[in-house]
């Protein structure tokens, strides 16, 4: 082989070799300083008992031996290994700081002490943790159900304010949004008791009854896709004549739905308590 025949074979110059060159050495010194940490991290769990100096000089015997295909290993001259010994105990120091600062091992004066993986020794955390997860996670899908349910509101609002600018009624005829309608039997007898201020309304029957909400009668006058119509809200008064007019409110993000439960002080089973000014937040910010 000529002279320039070996130059090309073994030497190469100009940018994109030194780049090439400059990317090879960083990404072996990325890999031998993980894989070196796993070395030290094996070797301190082995011994359980350790100090920095014994550490080193069995890796460094490991790797001169041929025993480790370590990144020292290049089975070289003798000028080369004094520099790779020296390179390898300054690893072994930064793998112990590394190893000490997650909690892995301690040292105690000269010696270096094994304490444990952390996924091994708090098992019960990583319970805690995974279950704290699952409970955000069930909150995000809530907010998001919630929101889409005010952004079906919304279209559903604009739909019937389009349609009171089209129908010209009287005032006085027109049931403000929001409501709840409570519907019964012909001969069912009623108890009706309210609150002083008008804020609550106690209802007692002798048979039984239905409630719907102002949404449920939104979605059944049609104001709503019926995409967006859930199973529960596609019956009711859907093939009944509806005889009043809505009123939306400004703001319906701002709305205080009228909360419904069972009388608390009445043993009738048919029997419920309104609170016509219930403190429901829908948390999203109403100045959009």
């Amino acid at each position: 082989m000529t002279e320039s025949g070996v130059l090309r074979g073994r030497v190469r110059t100009g940018p994109k070799m030194d780049v090439k060159l400059a990317k090879h050495g960083v990404e072996k010194q990325n890999k031998g300083l993980r894989h070196f940490a796993i070395r030290v991290c094996s070797k301190v769990r082995e011994k359980c008992a350790t100090s920095h100096t014994e550490l080193a000089d069995d890796l460094v015997k490991e790797n001169f031996e041929g025993k480790e295909d370590g990144d020292f290993n290049e089975r070289s001259t003798k000028a080369n290994r004094g520099l790779d010994e020296k390179n390898i105990r300054r690893r072994v120091y930064d793998a112990l700081n590394v190893l000490m600062a997650m909690n892995i091992v301690e040292k105690n004066k000269k010696q270096i002490l094994w304490r444990g993986l952390p996924a091994m020794e708090d098992e019960e955390s990583v319970k805690n943790l995974q279950a704290q997860i699952a409970l955000k996670r069930e909150a995000v899908d809530k907010k998001r159900a919630r929101v889409a349910e005010l952004i079906a509101q919304r279209k559903a609002l604009t739909r019937l304010s389009s349609r009171n600018k089209e129908i010209a009624t009287d005032q006085s005829l027109r049931i403000e949004i929001p409501f709840i309608v409570v519907r019964t039997g012909p001969s069912t007898g009623i108890d009706l008791e309210v609150e002083t201020g008008g804020e609550a309304v106690c209802f007692a029957f002798d048979d039984k009854f239905h409630i719907e909400d102002d949404q449920s009668i939104m979605r059944q006058l049609g104001f709503f896709d019926e995409s967006e119509q859930r199973p529960e809200q596609q019956t009711g008064f859907k093939n009944e004549a509806v005889l009043f007019d809505l009123a939306p409110a400004q703001n319906f993000l701002s709305w205080r739905t009228p909360e419904v439960f069972a009388s608390p002080n009445s043993k009738n089973l048919h029997s419920l308590y309104a609170a016509l000014q219930s403190p429901e937040v829908t948390g999203i910010d109403t100045n959009m």
